[in-house]
Formats: structure tokens, sequence, C-alpha cells
């Protein structure tokens, strides 16, 4: 005897379950649309990406409501955190070349893989905590949780572009190379790569 396990779940709990289930797609696909978007930029303009998603999702009807603002930016915020995840292991890789670098050059410096996971531990706790006084603010108002998700966006999508800068070659960027002439006193850079 075949269950309809959907009678048992309330519908509410099953569009959520779907949600997310049909989200890790568009996440995956809006996450590259925001890369390209970060790869098209240099380095002062990437928070022009901010919004990539999210505006036109809420340019359609569905996009217009409370309810349809907050879906937007959820979205936004999932492709974002994508990103993060997805560059954590270069950035991981990063910090394990940096202790190298210092144990091989006799430097005594803290762990910095040890110093970048405690830094990012503490931004997401720092991020939730500023997120929640944004919806506490609002409490009894339906803006809290556009303010809320646009705060979770917002905050996730600057950490990420933080991330691309220390993780992506340098194309597009402006590099200073500092170059010590045969005359210590004169010193000369270059402009943009």
């Amino acid at each position: 005897m075949a269950v309809d396990v959907r009678a048992r779940v309330p519908s509410s709990l099953t569009a959520v379950f779907l949600s997310l289930t049909l989200a890790v797609p568009a996440a995956a696909e809006d996450a590259t649309a925001l890369e390209a978007c970060l790869a098209a930029q240099s380095w002062d303009t990437r928070k022009t990406c901010i919004g990539t998603i999210s505006g036109p999702c809420q340019e359609q009807p569905s996009g217009a409501t409370t309810i349809g603002i907050v879906d937007c930016l959820n979205r936004e915020h999932r492709a974002w955190d994508t990103l993060l995840n997805r560059w954590w292991p270069d950035m991981k890789a990063d910090a394990e070349a940096t202790d190298a670098s210092n144990r091989e050059y006799g430097i005594d410096a803290p762990d910095a893989s040890e110093t970048l996971l405690n830094a990012q531990r503490a931004w997401l706790s720092y991020r939730d905590a500023e997120c929640t006084f944004q919806w506490l603010r609002y409490a009894g108002g339906t803006i809290r949780g556009p303010v809320a998700a646009s705060c979770m966006m917002e905050m996730t999508a600057e950490r990420a572009i933080g991330f691309y800068g220390r993780t992506k070659p340098l194309s597009r960027q402006w590099c200073f190379w500092f170059v010590l002439s045969a005359d210590p006193a004169v010193l000369e850079f270059s402009g943009p790569v």
C-alpha cells in the first residue's frame, strides 16, 4: 500500500522543501552570473555586482510583494553564499602557504590558517547578529523581512567580493609594482595591468 507523504506534511512545509530543493541549481546558475559580473569589473567597481540577481527579480510581478522581495534577496544571498563556499578552499590554501612561507623564513607569527578560520567564524557571528538586530528594529512591521534579507545578502556579498579579490588573478586590477632602482631613494610604480 503506497502512502502519500504529502497528505501528512503541511503544505507550507512542502513549499519550503520544494523551494530549497529547486534553489540549489538556481543558486549555482546565479553564482555563475555573479562571478561573471565580478570578472568584468575592476577592483573598485565590484560592489556594483550587488543586486545583479535580486534587482531584476524584484522587477518581475511576483517580486514586487513583500514576500517576493524577500525571496529575491534570499535568492541572491544563496548565490553569494555559494561563491563564499566555492572560494573558501583557495582562501585556506593561501593561508596555509603563508604559514609555510613564515616557517621557511623563520618568521615567528601566529598561524594564518587558524586566524583565517577564527576570522570567518567571527564574521559569520557578526553578520548573523547584525541582521537579527536589523530584523528586531522593525518588529511588528512587514518591512523587517526585506530589511533582514537585504542585510544578509549585502553582508554576504561584500564578504564574497573580498574573497574574490584575494583568490582571483589580478586582471583589470590596479597593481602597484614598487621597484627599487640602483638609488634606493627612487621608487617607481606602474598602473593597471
